[in-house]
């Protein structure tokens, strides 16, 4: 872990790892690792598990009170994060290319600071599970294949968080909305949801559409399906889209606004 947050090699010091940092008026960092001996190693480590993550004043501060004053600042965060540009004077590293080096080097999950760094994340975000059914299908198919697939997705539902939906002069917003299950976003109108697009593997949908009941009472829609693991749900399948030589982002952007333009009639 240190390797990968700092590109160099671990120090020989014992190190000591803690979380939620009080630094006083200079912010309150997710992730201390200090090293014994050697305050010059220390690392402190802000994690973004999302792309609405906010950033706080002292995080992006220059100068003055703020993380800037701490030392070596690392930002771990997700592609797409809203904010990446004001960070620019402390050093970043993606989730996605965290998964990347855990594919390519297995001696990364031996490391020390990796099994200490696991724990903390797993006692500041206890509702991210793994099942020993995932990991098994997991090791059963082609690892490199699957993580690939699976970083592809998380890219097109990102990306297609970003395309400009509009419908007449409704002014169309985006919320991320996310479980264990599911990986997506809303689309909103006066901040009221309409649809919400993104990965669902209790649905099998790779990529698909969906809406409760509730936001459109009474009403249906082509194409969609009552969703079998959600009372009050239904799905639109697209998995269709997702296939070798189609342009996934342009294709689904057209047919989310197709549904939208459906949803929003009259």
């Amino acid at each position: 872990m240190y390797r990968f947050l700092t590109g160099e090699e671990p120090s020989d010091f014992d190190f000591e790892a803690k979380a939620q940092f009080n630094a006083g008026a200079d912010g309150r960092p997710d992730i201390k690792i200090s090293f014994k001996g050697s305050e010059s190693n220390d690392i402190y480590v802000e994690v973004k598990v999302s792309r609405d993550c906010p950033i706080t004043r002292p995080q992006a501060s220059t100068e003055g009170p703020g993380y800037s004053r701490l030392g070596r600042v690392v930002f771990l965060i997700p592609p797409g994060w809203r904010h990446i540009e004001k960070i620019q004077h402390h050093s970043h590293r993606s989730w996605t290319e965290f998964a990347r080096r855990l594919s390519l080097d297995r001696r990364l999950m031996e490391d020390v600071i990796f099994h200490e760094y696991s724990r903390l994340l797993s006692s500041q975000f206890p509702s991210i599970q793994i099942h020993e059914s995932e990991i098994q299908m997991f090791e059963n198919a082609d690892r490199k294949g699957s993580i690939a697939l699976a970083l592809k997705l998380h890219r097109i539902v990102d990306e297609l968080a970003e395309a400009r939906f509009r419908v007449g002069a409704a002014k169309l917003g985006v919320k991320a909305e996310s479980t264990n299950s599911e990986y997506g976003f809303e689309i909103r109108v006066f901040d009221r949801p309409v649809v919400w697009v993104g990965i669902w593997s209790d649905e099998e949908l790779f990529l698909g559409a969906a809406f409760r009941e509730k936001w459109h009472p009474g009403k249906s829609f082509d194409g969609f399906r009552a969703a079998q693991s959600a009372e009050g749900w239904s799905v639109l399948d697209l998995n269709d889209l997702v296939g070798p030589n189609r342009d996934v982002v342009h294709e689904a952007t057209v047919r989310i606004q197709q549904v939208l333009e459906d949803m929003l009639a009259g």
